[in-house]
């Protein structure tokens, strides 16, 4: 984290593979707007290492020494675009005909769908839109989600 932006790419890899014997995948992570430094993630192989690495905390890129940090990806929720409940995937969704993402109203083949913008929760059936943070379920399933990676990464 925090690599100056004077050191290019091709220079951090090399410095963080001088550094870690069992790291691959050296990627700079892209922003959605200008950063002052850059970050980067990789995956270090071999636990030992990995472990002796998060301890220290520092990797020296250049004469610049850099803070290490585990990188926890966000907690994506899974759902579905064609019924558009929590919890699957289109591929495994088990509706006949796709649902209109806001009125979730069946969308018919061959018939043209004339939303009323009125949204309508799959989830609960509530007045707001099916992936809304105001519907209590997608909420609670945020929160499993969110207990369940805590779980998954705790020592």
């Amino acid at each position: 984290r925090y690599v100056p932006l004077q050191y290019n790419e091709e220079y951090v890899k090399e410095e963080i593979e001088r550094n870690l014997q069992s790291v691959e995948n050296v990627r700079r992570i892209q922003y959605h707007f200008q950063r002052r430094t850059n970050d980067f993630r990789f995956v270090v192989k071999d636990l030992r290492e990995y472990n002796s690495t998060i301890k220290l905390g520092r990797i020296s890129i250049g004469n610049t020494l850099c803070t290490i940090t585990p990188f926890l990806t966000g907690n994506r929720m899974t759902f579905c675009t064609r019924c558009w409940c929590l919890g699957h995937m289109r591929d495994k969704c088990e509706l006949e005909n796709p649902r209109c993402r806001i009125c979730i109203e069946k969308l018919i083949s061959g018939q043209t769908h004339i939303c009323l913008n009125k949204a309508r929760c799959a989830q609960c059936n509530g007045d707001h839109q099916s992936l809304s943070s105001e519907c209590e379920k997608v909420v609670e399933y945020r929160s499993e989600l969110k207990a369940q990676v805590n779980n998954a990464i705790s020592p």
